[in-house]
């Protein structure tokens, strides 16, 4: 499989369209274009582009270059919701859970006596 998308499965595809919208989203903060971005990162105005339209696969190493010229993390720019194939069942999906607080000892009720309980037949 070469660098050009022939090959590439749908969920490559997906991962690097949410990758390069959350890159738009980043540049729409700073005000930037695409070419801005290219010049901050001392590369080709072509060779930005060819990654953002999915012509050109998006590297890790080309993802931390262009997080590192955004000011970023380039976990910020990864998604996880789109991280989960369409269609995949809900159960797939594990969110956490909030933690539940435990009560102390203390503030737990004794178990109520029934009425006539304690009682015994004499």
């Amino acid at each position: 499989m070469g660098m050009h998308g022939s090959g590439r499965d749908r969920s490559a595809g997906g991962l690097q369209n949410a990758v390069t919208r959350e890159i738009r989203i980043a540049l729409a903060r700073c005000g930037w274009s695409t070419a801005d971005l290219a010049r901050r990162m001392a590369v080709p105005d072509k060779w930005l582009g060819g990654r953002m339209r999915g012509d050109t696969r998006m590297t890790l190493v080309d993802l931390g270059r262009v997080a590192e010229a955004l000011g970023v993390a380039a976990v910020d720019l990864v998604p996880v919701v789109d991280l989960v194939p369409a269609g995949a069942p809900e159960t797939a999906v594990r969110r956490p859970q909030p933690a539940r607080p435990s009560r102390p000892a203390h503030s737990r009720r004794a178990p109520r006596k029934r009425p006539g309980a304690a009682r015994s037949a004499a």
